[in-house]
């Protein structure tokens, strides 16, 4: 049992102990539902019910990428010559589809499409 387990079974047997949640809270200097919390896992789970759990997100709460995605963001740079930041502007704008330059540009990159074209003075 790590320290912060010890300490969470401190404050439920603290309570357990005078039945007072408001003392047991000045004193731990933690909140009412906090505390509730607590009590509730472990009446339900034992000692396993005071494990401190992971608070990151199963799953990515963003959009994934799908592959026409891809095959557009593609196709702008290729056809139209545009920029990342262009291709994203596109994007929301014609293609109703909001992404991050971010992912517009690691898109290119693992698809290995060349940097946009310049056009030098002499051709204008």
């Amino acid at each position: 049992m790590d320290f912060t387990e010890r300490k969470r079974l401190k404050w439920v047997k603290m309570y357990g102990a005078n039945g007072d949640a408001g003392l047991t809270c000045r004193r731990c200097g933690i909140s009412r539902p906090t505390l509730r919390l607590w009590m509730h896992q472990f009446r339900s789970q034992g000692d396993a019910g005071l494990v401190a759990h992971s608070r990151r997100p199963k799953q990515s709460p963003t959009r994934k990428l799908f592959e026409q995605d891809r095959q557009l963001i593609i196709s702008l740079r290729q056809d139209r010559n545009l920029g990342a930041r262009r291709i994203q502007s596109e994007l929301r704008l014609l293609h109703d589809t909001e992404l991050s330059i971010t992912s517009v540009q690691k898109v290119l990159k693992a698809a290995r499409v060349l940097p946009c074209a310049r056009c030098d003075d002499s051709t204008r």
